[in-house]
């Protein structure tokens, strides 16, 4: 199963345009659920993630209510489910990878900010901006929240051209990961980076880290693309279809780690 996490300023029907969820589903085979952040909650519809202690782990756990229930009313293997999001839903998607390391085969951001770098809206903004991350106390406290385990595979897609939430989240969020890493456990093995071009469409360089023969943890790098899906549908918010099929980066990689 693939869980969809939109951004803000959408809700679980436009998200769905915009990645063409439906076409993923019926070609590929995938059951995708796609929440829906209330109005309620937020009036721009967005995870809150920048509230992580209060708002988000509520939100948090009612995901997971909702991920328990599509898992009981359709034929999902509940070791296979992967997770993504754009933006908020990115932050989102990542707290949930590692407040419940253990429930999902991979997780997704793109163009996310690092979750648990702010505490409130104006601290998010500085997030989004690069200029917070989480401290010392936050990191030794995930640490010990994940007792041992390591977070689950980790895909990053993000443009170098997004002046909304800075790149500079993507190589956060992939130092985060790493840092919390199991004390003990083999170093992760990077890879030489790769360029991809593909006719007319952004170019994409691809950054990977190994665990064993397996992609453990993934940032892709889109040339030139904003705040933006890449490769969404056309006519939409938040859609760049110039470039590389995002969905299509995603799968690549869920399906690599077993997902």
């Amino acid at each position: 199963m693939l869980v969809l996490l939109h951004g803000c300023g959408q809700d679980a029907a436009s998200f769905a345009a915009v990645t063409r969820a439906a076409t993923v589903a019926r070609e590929s085979g995938w059951v995708v659920l796609l929440p829906e952040q209330s109005s309620q909650a937020n009036g721009q519809r967005c995870w809150n993630w920048f509230r992580p202690a209060a708002q988000g782990a509520v939100e948090a756990g009612l995901l997971m209510t909702l991920i328990d229930q599509a898992c009981r009313r359709h034929p999902v293997a509940a070791d296979r489910i992967s997770l993504l999001g754009l933006s908020a839903g990115g932050a989102m998607a990542l707290m949930l990878g590692l407040r419940y390391p253990s429930r999902f085969a991979a997780v997704g951001s793109h163009s996310g900010a690092v979750p648990w770098s702010a505490a409130n809206a104006a601290q998010a903004t500085r997030a989004m901006r690069g200029q917070r991350g989480p401290d010392a106390k936050t990191m030794q406290a995930l640490r010990f929240g994940l007792a041992g385990r390591r977070p689950p595979p980790l895909l990053l897609l993000h443009g170098d051209a997004d002046h909304v939430v800075d790149f500079s989240n993507a190589t956060a969020a992939a130092g985060m990961w790493m840092h919390l890493q199991p004390e003990g456990t083999p170093p992760l093995a990077g890879v030489p980076s790769r360029r991809i071009q593909r006719g007319m469409r952004h170019a994409i360089d691809v950054f990977d880290w190994y665990e064993g023969s397996s992609p453990y943890l993934r940032l892709v790098r889109v040339a030139g693309l904003g705040h933006a899906w890449s490769g969404g549908a056309g006519g939409h918010a938040f859609s760049d279809p110039a470039g590389p099929d995002g969905m299509k980066l995603a799968l690549r990689f869920f399906l690599a780690v077993g997902g």
